[in-house]
């Protein structure tokens, strides 16, 4: 009777069990460990198919989005003008009194990395230089997608482009940040930055590599997707004249955001995707080399601002993030077996 007792002690026990070692098994596995330059050659080939040439730009960045949630677009600014935001972030963090400000903000699962959030009461002249590169002029609240000038840069027309091709007639930009991450950086969670349609825009202001590059799951913002449509519609990237060719070990891992100084990323808002950590070996450096500096915009309608979400929301993002990234890990070990 003891033995039958102890043995339905063990069966009950053996499913919660096995569900915390097989999520702390997904944890680990989609976290993995430092990048290597392998990994930075495959992100490179990928995100070469996802950067179309500057001739017929235009219609493939919105197909891209619309495709994978995801563009690139090489150059967007020069190299002059990356040296002098970086200069500016480096200023700011040396400040006194910034944190007192609330420019800077840091938490818990977002270590490493120093946000300084531009508005108009906090580094207003620097909000307002980001925000002309973004489509904004001073005499104007909200963008009517109808119009747009001819001079505004290749960041306000993606944000034209991809409103008008969304039916949104007045949309507004949300966010402008500078952003550096840090070596000894965590993973921050996955998560969406609005769950109804927006774009986000991450410029590199130098170059990114295996220095903490964002992590994005492509597909993931379309709605009616199953996790059959996710693996199989990841694997569809488009082609064009002179792109790389990609084996399914380039394909089945999450996008790794490694640009060059000046280039920009952009993403549908609804995109799962999270910044990676990096740099244990280094943390605490003062090397300021070794960090991550990059420009954040992010653009979303009036009548959904974000993020659109609750907290349970948030943790659901997170799981399923964790799940689909996971997914991609052990589809790519087994395609290449």
């Amino acid at each position: 009777m003891q033995q039958l007792s102890s043995t339905r002690q063990v069966l009950r026990w053996t499913p919660p069990v096995v569900l915390v070692l097989g999520c702390g098994l997904c944890v680990n596995l989609q976290n993995g460990g430092e990048l290597s330059e392998t990994n930075v050659v495959r992100a490179q080939a990928t995100l070469d198919r996802l950067s179309p040439p500057a001739n017929i730009a235009n219609q493939e960045h919105l197909n891209n989005l619309n495709a994978t949630g995801v563009t690139v677009a090489r150059n967007v600014l020069a190299s002059s003008q990356t040296q002098e935001w970086v200069t500016r972030i480096r200023e700011l963090k040396s400040r006194p009194d910034a944190a007192a400000n609330d420019v800077v903000n840091e938490t818990y699962n977002d270590r490493g990395r120093t946000h300084f959030w531009l508005t108009k009461k906090n580094l207003n002249e620097y909000r307002t230089e980001l925000a002309r590169l973004g489509g904004e002029d001073d005499d104007v609240k909200n963008r009517r997608s109808k119009s747009i000038k001819d001079d505004v840069c290749v960041l306000g027309k993606m944000a034209h482009n991809y409103f008008t091709a969304h039916g949104v007639t007045n949309y507004k930009l949300t966010q402008l940040q500078l952003l550096t991450a840090e070596p000894g950086s965590t993973h921050q969670i996955w998560h969406r930055d609005n769950v109804a349609p927006g774009l986000t825009a991450i410029i590199a202001l130098r170059d990114v590599t295996t220095n903490g590059p964002t992590e994005l799951l492509l597909c993931t913002h379309k709605k009616e997707n199953t996790i059959f449509d996710f693996i199989s519609n990841n694997s569809v990237l488009p082609e064009h004249e002179g792109s790389q060719s990609l084996t399914q070990r380039d394909v089945y891992r999450p996008l790794l955001a490694t640009l060059n100084a000046g280039d920009a990323i952009f993403y549908d808002s609804r995109v799962l995707h999270r910044g990676r950590g990096f740099g244990t070996a280094l943390a605490g450096s003062k090397d300021d080399d070794t960090s991550r500096p990059v420009l954040v915009l992010r653009w979303d309608a009036l009548t959904t601002p974000p993020p659109g979400t609750s907290m349970v929301g948030t943790f659901l993002n997170e799981q399923l993030g964790i799940v689909l990234s996971t997914i991609l890990y052990i589809k790519n070990l087994w395609d290449i077996a």
